[in-house]
């Protein structure tokens, strides 16, 4: 059973405001034949603040790097940014070719599982070698916390040997994206040169059915929902990204997550990728995907001097970095996946029959790392066995919240074992059985039921007495009057079985 359909909540239709510290944010960058030397520039814009809105991603993957140094360059001038947290970290590069692709990432949130060469240029093949990041969420250990990412730069041009080659380059990508274990998530993040939905890379991309009929695997979908003809098309304004210099009119620049990040449970896209992106602006309630830096004022002409999402500083560090003929980046959200924390198990001691106890039952993700609105909820479900007995549970926790699970001990006396079975979607423990144990003593002079009969059980009596409490009942008459003090006599001197 799927324990978080139990607590189903349709999507609302709008993204709660996520400060960009939270959860995972993928960013894509063509730099345009970054060769390093614009440190303020890349820091600015990564870092540089707005109205409150910054863009710093945690994960942002680059195209047009000249080589190693370049990459070097690039991640210095992020670790040495103002509000960095100084953990960024360059992944492997195929190097030997001046439109490199390459890859940047926090290392507090991400740790790095390798690099795979999908494959590398030849002259009847892709146009630049295509590369696969692999990496886990820091504190996951199951593939549910696992994301791999493509850094991509296609082939540009419309004419039918340009898309030929893109097409290529897009069959490698969706025959390695199949080959992925069950439950990867995985994303494409890059200049892809596309001008319109219906060319041949693209379909092979996103398409269910493919001429190599993997019957789905591997798929790429849009998170925005926006397919269409968009180059020098006024209707996809809000998602173009070339060319801030110039004039911009082309949706270049794309990042395209699978399945797995779409199905609003685990590791998932913020946002609604069902519904398509706003034609009235740039802030779309409804995504986190965001063209950083394009207001909608820009189509068919340069960034201007003023710029409602970014203002006209990072605006015009992005022109400066487009040297003409550029794009601006690219950015999506991811939440993540939530944690259960809970005793594995535990010992009740000495109890009377059908003592109650109660079991702690938390949200253990890390806040600190992911942020309240960067985690998902936990959905629990928790089913008793054994000895123990305990009511049916399910419910929805918040990140850092807890709850008390109540169950009782059994009636019978002697040694017990039960377990409660906690079913959840935190994907590294989908069900954790706690174990609980302990021993029931009838016991009725032990009135505080502390396991132990002292003379403070007298005092214990004497409170139940007045208060017409049933532990005063020690005769088992079902009344309680003056005899049940003689009976308590006789019950402390005989002592607990």
């Amino acid at each position: 059973m799927r324990v978080w359909l139990l607590a189903a909540v349709a999507f609302a239709g709008s993204v709660c405001a996520q400060a960009s510290s939270d959860g995972l944010r993928i960013a894509a960058w063509n730099i345009t034949f970054y060769d390093g030397g614009f440190g303020d520039e890349i820091a600015n814009v990564i870092y540089g603040e707005y109205e409150g809105r910054s863009m710093a991603p945690d994960v942002v993957a680059l195209q047009e790097f000249s080589g190693t140094g370049a990459l070097a360059d690039f991640v210095a001038a992020l670790n040495g940014a103002p509000g960095s947290p100084g953990d960024w970290v360059a992944s492997p590069m195929l190097t030997g070719r001046t439109l490199n692709t390459a890859l940047t990432y926090r290392s507090s949130k991400l740790d790095f599982l390798g690099r795979q060469v999908i494959s590398t240029q030849s002259s009847s093949g892709p146009p630049r070698g295509v590369q696969r990041w692999d990496f886990e969420l820091n504190g996951y250990d199951s593939e549910g916390g696992r994301l791999s990412i493509y850094s991509v730069h296609f082939k540009a041009g419309s004419s039918g040997s340009d898309q030929n080659r893109r097409r290529i380059e897009a069959e490698i990508i969706r025959r390695d994206s199949a080959s992925l274990p069950g439950q990867r998530a995985f994303v494409i993040a890059g200049d892809l040169n596309i001008q319109r939905a219906s060319q041949a890379a693209y379909v092979e991309l996103v398409s269910e059915a493919t001429p190599r009929d993997l019957s789905g695997d591997g798929r790429f979908i849009d998170p925005i929902a926006t397919p269409g003809d968009w180059q020098n098309n006024g209707a996809f304004t809000f998602v173009h990204t070339q060319d801030p210099a110039t004039q911009v009119d082309d949706r270049y620049d794309q990042i395209l997550v699978s399945e797995e990040l779409v199905d609003r449970q685990g590791l998932e896209y913020v946002g609604d990728a069902m519904a398509p992106y706003s034609t009235v602006t740039w802030d779309d309630p409804n995504h986190s995907y965001r063209a950083w830096g394009n207001d909608g004022r820009s189509f068919d002409r340069s960034f201007g001097a003023t710029n409602e999402m970014v203002g006209p500083s990072i605006a015009a560090d992005i022109v400066t970095l487009c040297f003409g003929g550029g794009h601006m980046p690219v950015f999506l959200d991811l939440r993540v996946p939530a944690r259960v924390a809970v005793a594995e198990s535990v010992d009740l001691g000495v109890v009377s029959p059908g003592a109650g106890f109660s079991l702690g039952l938390a949200h253990g993700g890390d806040v600190g790392l992911w942020g309240e609105a960067g985690l998902d909820s936990l959905n629990y479900l928790a089913l008793p066995g054994g000895a123990v007995s305990m009511p049916i549970a399910f419910g929805e926790l918040a990140p850092g919240a807890a709850t008390s699970l109540v169950g009782s001990a059994p009636l019978s006396e002697g040694p017990f074992v039960g377990d409660i079975t906690i079913s959840s979607n935190d994907p590294d423990r989908p069900a954790v059985v706690v174990s609980v144990t302990g021993v029931v003593s009838v016991c009725r002079a032990d009135v505080n039921g502390d396991g132990s009969l002292t003379p403070t059980d007298l005092n214990a009596w004497i409170l139940a007495f007045n208060t017409g409490d049933a532990a005063a009942d020690q005769n088992g008459d079902g009344e309680v009057t003056p005899n049940d003090f003689s009976a308590w006599l006789l019950n402390y001197n005989a002592g607990c079985g």
